[in-house]
């Protein structure tokens, strides 16, 4: 197709245009895809740009581009660390990277806390906005529950707390997020038993 030609058609049909570009900014980038998919989530708060957020996105995406095989991020709390990889991440790996069939399970010392960033990752993923833009992922209909739902091509996302069992299931991305709290951050018991957690 030329360019004339597809200046024409998208001036027939500005949605259609619009939404081509908005696919193509997000499969560029998680920064993109945050941004665009942050309302969804946060309805009732801005996202406030800065470096810390375009770094951890950075090197996010170098992790699911398998640039990176392994990162640590420690960060003060409300930098978005758990939004980020725990919610935006697999979301845009099953729709802007086109791959449905990754499996991720993520860890937090609180289950509750898993199940959170897992609620808001299936509510982007079901949002009709992601639906529109991304229609190769669909979440199966036998398994669809807020600890673990999956998609019709063999992708998971499983909430655990730390110590859960993964029996029957094989992460292809693993996501640790706080695996002890901060009071227990300062128990060497504690530390020492969530690092032999994450060595089995």
């Amino acid at each position: 197709m030329n360019f004339e030609r597809a200046v024409k058609q998208a001036l027939k049909n500005p949605r259609d245009a619009k939404l081509r570009l908005d696919r193509a900014a997000c499969k560029r980038s998680l920064l993109k895809f945050t941004q665009m998919f942050w309302p969804i989530i946060e309805p009732e708060t801005s996202l406030v740009m800065g470096r810390p957020i375009e770094v951890i996105c950075d090197h996010l995406q170098a992790v699911a581009e398998g640039k990176i095989r392994r990162i640590l991020i420690n960060v003060p709390p409300g930098t978005m660390k758990s939004t980020l990889t725990s919610v935006m991440l697999p979301a845009w790996i099953w729709g802007a990277l086109e791959r449905p069939g990754e499996r991720v399970i993520g860890w937090s010392y609180a289950e509750q806390l898993s199940i959170r960033d897992n609620l808001k990752c299936r509510s982007i993923v079901t949002s009709e906005l992601y639906r529109e833009m991304f229609p190769h992922v669909q979440l199966s209909k036998d398994q669809d529950e807020k600890t673990l739902f999956k998609t019709t091509r063999t992708g998971i996302r499983q909430a655990l707390g730390i110590g859960g069992s993964t029996t029957g299931y094989r992460g292809s991305l693993l996501i640790v997020d706080d695996p002890h709290n901060v009071k227990d951050g300062e128990s060497e018991v504690k530390r020492h038993a969530a690092a032999l957690w994450a060595k089995e």
